[in-house]
């Protein structure tokens, strides 16, 4: 194995987990928010910072970690009408942590004390007399052998208003911190291209600048832009800097891209694709941002519905409009709006759930509920009866001759709200394109924006459907409804088939070969059932005969539940007793308990986890 794919393996498989060490019954991070100010005037500028006292030996992270940990971020709250600065993070330091002689990671750090620093403007017309507060949520990881989980931590200050401003007893530190970080750091404006799988950034040094030295790095801000231990050509002829970087070809370089230059003796040059001036724009208009990754959301959603995964649902959507094409505009339009309902509000009920899961610390993002395998379960059976129902195998609520126009509508409706719902189910393991970004965002922002990122993402995947029933002149240009129906309808069975095959496959990872056999007898069982259903409970049927198809049906459907319900708690089977060889590593199954045991023996800890959608 070469040494990018050992480190590959490294950074994605192995994870080190310490929740409870006993040497973590303290943190060891202490952070606080402070200022270089104790009250204000109204319209002044002041700095506020969050100071991290960090634990000897500890460390935590830059915006961009390297190759393990999590980024330290910063999420500020101000008085409404102020304005903020973005935080200006100290010099990181480039830390390499060997794992075994071939392999190692590299990080960027900061030990001891760190200073996150921002400048605040507050509006002149506060009066004096009041008082300010100043909160910040901080997401966190600390490592040394061992790595504390993903920490949030909320901090506020009250700081007073007066006629002048008072500077606070740590206004000398903040300063100094500001001073010996970015403050006084040398900085210029670079250029950064992209030409056959090469990032070539180019610029002139700063006056007084020291030319690059023999072990410099450069070192983008943005994570997963420049790989950590890729080879770097850095080149200085007379004040002209060139930087070298292989990276993706598919790579898009950031419209404000800043980094470090990190010379051997830890001093650094600020290099910015933006100017201050332009800089300070680019983070004033936050809207724009906001406004592309909605336009991102929404046409990834619509590209969702050409997707794989999505496509059974097409298919039934598209049959769904053909038995419209007769109706009148505004059933028409009822449909639309009933199947845009279910793909929204299961959206909102899905995120919604996701986001409660991330505040209790689980690492959850989109897709997260593929984890469980009684929803995998749930999603094979609903696909499963969804495909024989499409088959023929039986009928739900219609008759062999026919029913009220009524029923027939209603149901309709209800049709078109559990299309937008299955819909949602079933898109969530995919990733089309432009959504990645849009999610990527979401998941990192308050729970309003992304709410809204998330519906716009639920429109887009509506929105075909939406239009298509405002312009019926398009529904009026597909075949007229007539027996080729059928064969449709059978033939849109066989892909719902195919999710089932991908949904066991997953299972099957997450537990063993005795549970995917006890599912298969559930789906054996319930599809006799619902033949039993379907061939006895029909309109034509006696009344005797059709309670009894009824009950043996609801036993048989019952008994795919309780089949199913078991295999939920199935644990997965590992190879060769408890253990497993793999990357020249024995690895042994997940156990709490032995987690726990290995932990107060004061022994570093790797999992190793992946997903399979």
């Amino acid at each position: 194995m070469n040494r990018p794919s050992q480190i590959c393996i490294t950074a994605l498989f192995l994870c080190v987990i310490s929740w409870t060490s006993p040497s973590l019954a303290q943190d060891p991070v202490s952070l606080e928010l402070v200022s270089n100010k104790a009250a204000v005037k109204p319209g002044s500028t002041f700095r506020a910072a969050v100071k991290a006292n960090i634990a000897p030996g500890w460390h935590i992270y830059w915006s961009n970690p390297g190759e393990a940990g999590l980024p330290t971020l910063v999420d500020w709250k101000i008085p409404e009408g102020s304005s903020i600065t973005s935080t200006q993070y100290p010099i990181p330091h480039r830390y390499v942590q060997k794992i075994t002689e071939a392999v190692s990671l590299v990080s960027h750090t900061f030990e001891d004390e760190a200073y996150f620093i921002v400048g605040i403007t507050i509006p002149q017309t506060i009066k004096p007399g009041s008082e300010i507060i100043i909160a910040a949520n901080v997401e966190w990881q600390a490592c040394k052998e061992i790595c504390t989980p993903p920490m949030t931590s909320a901090l506020s200050i009250s700081i007073p208003v007066a006629a002048e401003s008072a500077s606070s007893s740590l206004a000398d530190a903040i300063t100094q911190a500001w001073d010996s970080g970015q403050g006084n750091t040398p900085k210029t404006t670079v250029s950064a291209t992209i030409s056959d799988g090469v990032m070539h950034i180019e610029g002139i040094l700063p006056e007084g600048s020291s030319a690059a030295q023999p072990g410099s790095w450069y070192l983008p801000s943005v994570p997963d832009l420049v790989a950590p231990q890729q080879k770097q050509t850095i080149s200085i002829s007379g004040n002209t800097l060139n930087i070298s970087i292989p990276v993706s070809k598919d790579l898009v370089i950031p419209e404000v891209l800043s980094g470090f230059l990190l010379g051997a003796d830890g001093k650094a040059i600020l290099l910015t694709t933006a100017s201050e001036k332009q800089y300070a724009v680019a983070e004033e208009n936050q809207e724009k941002g906001l406004l592309l990754f909605l336009l991102l959301a929404l046409a990834g959603g619509a590209i969702l519905n050409l997707m794989p995964c999505v496509f059974p649902i097409l298919g039934i959507k598209i049959m769904g409009f053909v038995k419209q094409a007769g109706d009148d505009k505004a059933s028409i339009r009822k449909h639309g709006w009933a199947f845009t309902f279910g793909v929204i509000s299961s959206l909102w009920l899905l995120v919604g759930i996701l986001f409660i899961v991330r505040h209790y610390g689980d690492s959850a993002g989109w897709g997260f509920q593929l984890q469980e395998p009684g929803f995998i379960i749930f999603m094979i059976f609903l696909m499963f009866v969804f495909a024989l129902n499409l088959s023929g195998l039986f009928e739900v609520g219609t008759s062999l001759i026919g029913v009220g126009s009524k029923l027939q509508s209603k149901e309709g409706l209800g049709g078109a709200f559990f299309s937008g719902v299955l819909a949602v189910l079933v898109a969530t393991p995919c990733t089309g394109p432009f959504m990645a970004p849009a999610l990527g965002y979401a998941l990192s922002k308050p729970y309003p924006v992304a709410m809204l990122v998330f519906t716009m993402l639920a429109i887009g995947l509506a929105l075909p459907y939406l239009l298509l029933s405002y312009f019926p002149a398009l529904i009026q240009k597909l075949p007229r409804p007539g027996p080729w129906m059928e064969t449709f309808k059978q033939s849109m069975a066989f892909p719902m088939f195919a999710t089932v095959i991908w949904l066991l496959w997953i299972f099957s990872a997450q537990t063993n070969p005795a549970a995917v056999t006890m599912v298969l007898a559930a789906m054996l069982t319930g599809a006799l059932g619902l033949w039993i259903y379907g061939k006895y409970s029909t309109p034509v049927a006696k009344v005797a005969v059709k309670r009894s198809a009824q009950a043996v049906s609801i036993i048989l459907i019952g008994a795919m539940i309780w089949l199913g319900t078991i295999a939920a708690r199935e644990v997965p089977e590992f190879p060769e007793g408890n253990t497993v060889h793999k990357y020249g590593i024995k690895w042994e199954a997940f156990d709490t308990g032995r987690i726990i045991d290995l932990r107060k023996q004061g022994k570093t800890i790797f999992l190793d986890f992946t997903a399979k959608w």
